[in-house]
């Protein structure tokens, strides 16, 4: 949810933002990890029981290297929560998780921002032909997708996480730069 929370803050005052990066964006729960019962969650939402469930995380915690995800395991294990997060998700977070998701969807296409969008092919969370269809509707001329090729959804602790600080600081630089020659262009105001 850290992509979707990074641009729900972009959208508050974009004027701010210089460049936003998305890392494995879940606009949508339809990874090929996901319970097939998961559709009843909606159920609790609407009656209200959302507040006396939660959703137990289990296997592959989003990593797709073994030996993380026998350390995440025995961490969930031993301490009910791990780097991949805690052993059980209350119901009633994933609805407002959801209904941020729904919310910052629909507005993604007001800012003007360059965008950089990381996602694992085989995400389990969230289907790479989602997030293409979110980033191929996005307005943006400066935007760009990168696919992980051997990562699961937490691509900052996987077989990829090297590649993503080299990613991170390409934009940057990228983005910072222009916006430094921005600012070279803009006109001076003199005070008086």
């Amino acid at each position: 949810m850290g992509g979707v929370l990074a641009a729900a803050l972009a959208l508050q005052a974009p004027e701010r933002i210089a460049g936003l990066v998305l890392m494995s964006p879940s606009f949508d729960f339809d990874g090929w990890g996901m319970s097939p019962i998961r559709h009843l969650r909606h159920i609790g939402y609407w009656s209200g029981l959302d507040r006396y469930f939660s959703v137990a995380e289990r296997e592959p915690y989003g990593v797709k290297n073994a030996r993380i995800r026998e350390w995440i395991a025995r961490e969930l294990h031993e301490r009910k929560h791990s780097a991949a997060g805690p052993a059980r998700v209350p119901l009633r977070a994933l609805r407002e998780a959801e209904r941020m998701m729904k919310d910052v969807r629909a507005r993604l296409h007001e800012l003007s921002c360059p965008i950089l969008m990381i996602h694992a092919r085989e995400d389990e969370i969230t289907s790479l032909g989602s997030v293409r269809r979110l980033f191929d509707a996005l307005p943006q001329v400066d935007k760009e997708l990168v696919v992980l090729e051997n990562s699961y959804h937490m691509i900052t602790i996987d077989n990829e996480r090297q590649q993503i600080p080299v990613l991170l600081d390409r934009f940057c630089r990228r983005v910072s730069a222009n916006a430094g020659a921005a600012m070279q262009d803009a006109p001076a105001f003199a005070h008086v």
